[in-house]
């Protein structure tokens, strides 16, 4: 009977042990389906963060920008290939700070700029040249540091050659006395100078200038009654689809200091697409020697 009772009271304490047993179990499904969640939250995040990383390469090559990331120690953390050609980088780069790195720009990322970006926000652009003859707008960009992420900065290196070329072309434009304009072949002026800005504000004949954006062609269409404005609009026509390599008009300008001789040029312009070159020359104006050159007894002719 003690040894009965005995083993009543160990299957009661089994008992009770298995009870236990099952709860902690249930405990441990419970625990095992949060952590079932949680993975599937963190890999629904490292699903997000691959594409975006997809996204970030994929416009990293769209925009053909040299790119290269920095972390708040200056130290290379991602780079696009376009910045390869300027700092020479390599994949086992990661890492290293970019004071290590040589340039072909005329530009060394110095403390400053790079400093000035991550400990207090401030961006920094900068025109510099390079040794091949091109020209960078330099950009730093400082990163808002998330909560317990540190600073980062981001620089950018925009090739400006095309453009500065083109601001190079219009002061050169600028400078001259006649008055120059590029015409597509919708008749639409592309580029001009300041004398043909001047002229389309005077209001001078041979017909209206248009300003850049206007239609050459239909300033013609209020001087059709003008022999002269009809030659010239056949001429530009010609030149424009081929026909001519080139036209000129020598024509006259009515003011209130009587007539003045002018001469209208048109080339074609070479370039994919067409369009022509007009120019308007004050023929009087070439005539007259320059001040300076009575001075000196030169006598143009």
């Amino acid at each position: 009977e003690t040894s009965n009772e005995e083993l009543l009271t160990t299957n009661e304490e089994l008992m009770a042990t298995n009870e236990e047993l099952q709860s902690t179990n249930e405990e441990l499904q419970s625990v095992n389906e949060e952590l079932r969640v949680v993975n599937a939250e963190n890999q629904g995040r490292i699903d997000l963060l691959k594409r975006a990383n997809t996204d970030l390469d994929g416009l990293s090559r769209a925009t053909r920008v040299p790119t290269v990331f920095l972390d708040a120690g200056l130290q290379l953390t991602r780079f696009t290939l376009e910045a390869t050609r300027l700092f020479g980088f390599r994949d086992s780069d990661l890492g290293r700070p970019l004071s290590d790195y040589s340039s072909v720009l005329d530009y060394p990322l110095n403390e400053h700029d790079l400093g000035e970006a991550v400990a207090h926000d401030v961006e920094a652009n900068r025109e510099v040249a390079a040794t091949d003859g091109r020209w960078f707008q330099v950009r730093v960009l400082p990163c808002a540091a998330a909560p317990g992420v540190d600073s980062r900065v981001v620089v950018t290196f925009n090739d400006i050659t095309s453009l500065r070329n083109v601001h190079l072309l219009q002061a050169v434009l600028d400078s001259l006395p006649k008055q120059v304009a590029v015409v597509d072949v919708e008749g639409i002026v592309q580029l001009a100078n300041a004398a043909w800005a001047n002229d389309a504000v005077d209001g001078h004949a041979l017909t209206a200038r248009p300003p850049v954006g206007g239609n050459y062609l239909l300033a013609f269409d209020r001087d059709l009654g003008d022999p002269d404005a009809v030659d010239a609009l056949v001429g530009l026509r010609a030149v424009m689809s081929g026909a001519l390599d080139q036209y000129r008009l020598r024509y006259l300008v009515r003011d209130g200091s009587g007539e003045r001789p002018f001469m209208m040029h048109v080339r074609p312009l070479r370039q994919p697409g067409g369009g022509v070159v007009v120019s308007h020359v004050d023929l009087a104006m070439d005539e007259q020697p320059a001040p300076g050159d009575l001075a000196k007894g030169i006598v143009h002719g």
